[in-house]
């Protein structure tokens, strides 16, 4: 289930806030990764996106509107690399 930015979370210290707060005090990351999935006979790409927090011991599933809107980068995929 992937988490909201108002929606609260518990970080490793014990601290609970929003997961907005969280990313404004810089207490977690934001990371894209590209992972291959093999559903279907013919295996694709997926994007995920998560929050992990900077030890890297906790991580949240995000949507892909609240990593661009963090981050001020749009994400696109193409085949094409031109």
């Amino acid at each position: 289930m992937k988490v909201r930015a108002q929606d609260r979370i518990r970080l490793p210290s014990g601290e609970e806030m929003t997961l907005a707060d969280a990313i404004d005090r810089g207490l977690v990351t934001l990371e894209s990764t590209e992972r291959w999935t093999r559903k279907t006979d013919m295996p694709r790409a997926i994007r995920t996106y998560v929050a992990r927090t900077l030890d890297g011991t906790h991580y949240w599933d995000i949507g892909k509107t609240l990593y661009e809107s963090r981050t001020q980068c749009a994400v696109s995929i193409s085949k094409d690399p031109s």
